[in-house]
């Protein structure tokens, strides 16, 4: 029985056994591990860890894990997206505050610009949606400046860190 550690990067799966390390392409379909050199993620923690007797059915548990993962981190979504229509359903008016600006980005991200039904708050807002790389970005810019971390800022946005610098990411 040996020790399989699992890192998953954003195009592959790197796996460390005994000192050595293979990596697989995300797209490939084959069971085909590559070894390597070195660690290509040395500051990285690892995702996962095995105990089996072969690479492939520590990799087959590995995408067990993955798939259970994400169908938990999928209901937590729900869960959250469910709790924050509840929060922005009611026609009260809504304090601006960081936490409440970071739950109306959210929010917001969840649903398609069309869709948005937007919450009242205090300090009158405008806010946009864009697809930047691939990547959803939804903006706020607000009238007037609020205090956040002891700087005032009137434009956040959630999404793509690459881009819109003059908003204050949240």
């Amino acid at each position: 029985m040996k020790t399989f550690n699992f890192i998953e990067t954003k195009r592959k799966y790197v796996v460390e056994v005994d000192g050595s390390f293979f990596y697989k392409n995300k797209r490939t379909l084959t069971m085909d591990f590559t070894k390597i050199e070195k660690n290509p993620s040395p500051n990285v923690f690892y995702d996962f860890t095995v105990i089996s007797d072969s690479l492939e059915a520590a990799f087959i548990e590995f995408l067990g894990f993955r798939k259970k993962t994400q169908i938990e981190k999928n209901a937590q979504e729900l869960y959250n997206y469910k709790e924050l229509t509840a929060f922005f359903s009611s026609d009260a008016e809504i304090p601006t505050t960081e936490e409440n600006i970071r739950k109306l980005l959210y929010y917001l991200n969840s649903q398609n610009w069309g869709g948005w039904r937007m919450p009242q708050m205090d300090i009158p807002y405008s806010a946009n949606q864009y697809l930047i790389n691939g990547t959803l970005i939804t903006t706020i810019r607000f009238e007037q400046p609020i205090l956040v971390g002891g700087e005032l800022i009137s434009k956040f946005k959630l999404g793509y860190k690459g881009a819109l610098y003059s908003y204050y990411n949240l």
